[in-house]
């Protein structure tokens, strides 16, 4: 799936972030508790698989093209 985050996200204590104009590959996050009531998802921030988690509220999912 693609989603577009809602915010500018930042990964504290590292350089890590996510822009809201951008979108992103994701997927759903199956290790995580309640994952399908929370709709968490994991999203790449990379092309080697690094990965941020979000939740409802906090994404849009989308079908436009990923622009990493």
């Amino acid at each position: 799936m693609r989603i577009q985050p809602k915010e500018n996200y930042r990964l504290l204590g590292t350089s890590i972030k996510l822009n809201k104009d951008k979108i992103y590959p994701a997927s759903y996050a199956t290790n995580q508790p309640d994952y399908k009531k929370r709709q968490s998802i994991f999203v790449y921030y990379d092309n080697h698989g690094g990965s941020m988690l979000l939740t409802r509220g906090e994404y849009i999912k989308t079908d436009k093209p990923c622009n990493l």
